[in-house]
Order: C-alpha cells, then structure tokens, then sequence
C-alpha cells in the first residue's frame, strides 16, 4: 500500500498532461537535485525518474492483472504508454531524445530549456533497459558509449562522458565526482542494456570488473576518472551490481512469483555454464546454453531454446513459454516422479503448432494441459507421428489430455487442424 501510495503521487506531478511527471523544482538554477545524482541540479521534467517511473509503472500494471484489478492494470498501463510516447519525442518535440546527438537529455527545466546533454549513463542506460528507447535508439548510445569507453580504456562505466554545462550542478570540474567519475551501482542496468545488444562487451566489463575485485575488493564509494583509483570510504553497496547483472542478464536467471525463469543473453565462451540456483527450498541444476538451456528441479528437467521458465510441486510440474507468467504445459505425475521434457517449437502467440518430447518414470494416463491456444479451436494430438486424436480447445484456449510417460522418448505435437 504504502508503495501504491507513492506511485500514485508521482503520477500527480505531470501538470502539463504530457504524461512525464515533473520534479519539486522547476529549474537547476534553484539549486537542489530530485534523484540519485545528489550535486546535479535535475529539475522539471527528469528523465532517469521518467525513465524509473516507467518501469514501475509496468512492473505494477502486471501486478494487478494478477490481482484480478483490471481496471487499475489498466490505468497503470495506459500511464505507462503516455509517458514513453512524450519521453522518446526529440528534444525539439517536448521530447528527451536529442537526435543530433543520438542520446538521450537528463532534464527539461520549465522553460522547455534542455539540460544535461552530455551523455549520462543512468539515464540512457534505464532509458534501454527499461524498454523506453527503440532499436535504432538503443544502438546509436551503445555503440556512442562503447567507442568513447575504449577510447579511455575505462574498467567500467562512468556517470557521464561529457561534462555538465556551467550551473547545471554543484561541482563543473570535469571529471570529478558525478560529473564524469565512475560509480559501480549502475553496473546492472548497462549489463542488461548491452545483454540484448551485443553480450560480449557486457561480459568485457564484467571480467574488468571482477580484475578489480581482486585487485581491490571493490572497497571504495567510487573510482577516479583519470586514473581509476578507487576513492572514498563511504562503501557502496552498488558495487556488487554489475555481477548482479552477470546473473540476471547474461546467466539470465531470474525468479518469479511463481516459477524460475531463464533468459540467457551468453557468449560462446560461456556455452555450457552450470549453476546451482537455490529458490524457496528446492535446488535447481541450470544448464545454460546459446542454442538451448536446461533446468532441472526435484525430478523434472526441462530444456528448451530461448526464454522459459519452470515449476515443480510434488505431483505436478509446469512449463512457461517465453517470459509469460502464465503456465504454457503441465503435466501430472506419480509424486516427484521423474518426468524429462525437451520443447522444440513452442510459438509465444495463440497461432501455430507445440511440439516437444518427453520421457520419464512410467506412468500411466498423465494428464497433460496445454494452455495459451485458440479459444474453440481444433488440434491433431501425435505421439511419434501417429495421430492419437482431435481435441478442442475450451473457452480458455486450453486442451487436456492423458497420455502415458515411459523411459523412451515420445516425440508430442500438438498441431492446428
């Protein structure tokens, strides 16, 4: 409550109806900050808590459809939208996007004045991870921001690559402190921004900054620009954030509410990592891989390219297709019996056919449910080619049926008459 508190505020602060939400000053000649970056004078309408708000707003719309609100899914999800439509117009437009430039502005003070147009990172870095900027625009700042890096030679990102304009924060020397030096807490959204990009610079900076670690211990507030050396004692504890995006945008392991999910973004030499993932008193073995990954928990392992998920109580054992918190194939089984299952074709949409092997402890008459299809629509059942027989999908878009598991490999398909 308090949270939705709060996020309703916020959603007051947008008094011209253009959907971004404003800050409490409305201009940085008043001097005072509005985020994290606590000596840069971000005023008006601010892009990294846009940006921020953005992905709260979605992450709390997907909430309350799970709810069963609809009505305040709804309301979240059409905030959402208005806010990327006004963030993403160019700058000249009312907009964050500077098109000259290829990045993304930090702030527009009242006056409709640009501030901030000197590349930082958090907030075009949130801007893409988040899912504001489009491919285009995600390119144009990553490929930006990798040139300049390797023209420093930098261990990881700074806050800003260019220096902020006179009066725009407290401190104008360049680079000094968060105007240009380098913070480790934004590590994990530019792994995820680069993850879906090009993993391999991701990984890059990963393993400079795991050389630091054993150098140092990452036991400094920042690193210093011009040389690198660590500075301040104020520990942060953002400093382990670039490894948290090691496992939750490259590893791609990611918990949900309701199953573990998998959406590696790996480099050849990381084909074929093995973890050991504890989650809610069961231990899952995740094999990871660029052509296909595997999960296996009390019993039940299931493989399968691109993203999935899975689940395993004792007599029951869910398959997620994608990054859909809804079950996509259960299957009942004996308790904790042993059941393998390997998707092959699995489309994200209502259309086309599933197909998938399994094979396990023998059981039989399983009942197998397979959701996510066309409501009232007719499906060929075959088991190693053979046609079993037609089923129907109710008004949900699932079918059940029963079909006995064996050691042997069955080959499943489920394809639209």
């Amino acid at each position: 409550e308090p949270c939705e508190r709060a996020l309703a505020w916020l959603m007051t602060r947008d008094s011209d109806g253009d959907g971004l939400v404003e800050a409490l000053t409305d201009s940085n000649t008043q001097g005072k900050s509005s985020d994290w970056i606590d000596i840069v004078w971000a005023s008006g309408e601010n892009a990294l808590v846009n940006a921020e708000l953005y992905y709260a707003l979605t992450l709390w719309s997907e909430r309350e459809a799970l709810l069963g609100d609809t009505a305040k899914a709804a309301t979240y999800s059409t905030a959402a939208a208005k806010l990327k439509a006004s963030f993403v117009k160019a700058t000249t437009d009312g907009g964050f996007w500077d098109a000259t430039n290829g990045w993304f502005a930090y702030w527009r003070n009242k006056d409709g004045s640009v501030h901030g147009n000197n590349l930082v990172t958090p907030v075009n870095f949130c801007a893409i991870a988040y899912g504001l900027a489009d491919s285009t625009q995600r390119q144009r700042i990553l490929d930006t921001m990798e040139a300049k890096m390797r023209a420093e030679n930098l261990f990881h990102w700074p806050l800003c690559f260019l220096p902020y304009a006179q009066g725009e924060g407290s401190d104008n020397t360049f680079p000094t402190y968060e105007n240009g030096d380098i913070f480790l807490s934004w590590g994990e959204v530019a792994v995820r921004s680069y993850a879906g990009y090009n993993p391999s610079i991701a990984v890059d900076y990963v393993n400079r900054v795991l050389t630091q670690y054993r150098k140092d211990g990452l036991s400094y507030q920042r690193y210093l620009r011009n040389s690198q050396a660590g500075a301040g004692d104020d520990i942060l504890a953002g400093n382990s954030m670039t490894v948290v995006g090691l496992f939750r945008d490259i590893y791609g392991v990611r918990p949900q509410w309701n199953r573990l999910m998998l959406d590696p973004h790996l480099t050849a030499a990381l084909d074929g990592t093995q973890l050991t993932y504890p989650l809610r008193g069961q231990t899952y073995q995740l094999t990871l891989g660029t052509a296909s990954s595997s999960a296996s928990v009390d019993g039940f392992t299931a493989s399968s390219p691109g993203p999935f998920a899975v689940n395993a109580a004792s007599s029951l054992v869910s398959w997620y297709a994608g990054t859909s918190s809804q079950v996509a194939l259960t299957i009942a089984r004996q308790p904790l019996a042993a059941v393998t299952l390997a998707i092959q074709e699995w489309p994200l949409t209502t259309a086309g056919a599933r197909r998938w092997s399994e094979s396990g402890a023998a059981s039989a008459g399983a009942a197998h449910t397979v959701s996510g299809l066309v409501a009232g629509a007719s499906y060929t059942l075959k088991v190693d080619g053979t046609t079993v027989s037609t089923v129907v999908a109710d008004s949900a878009g699932t079918v059940t049926f029963t079909q006995d598991i064996g050691a042997t490999a069955q080959a499943i398909a489920l394809e639209p008459v």
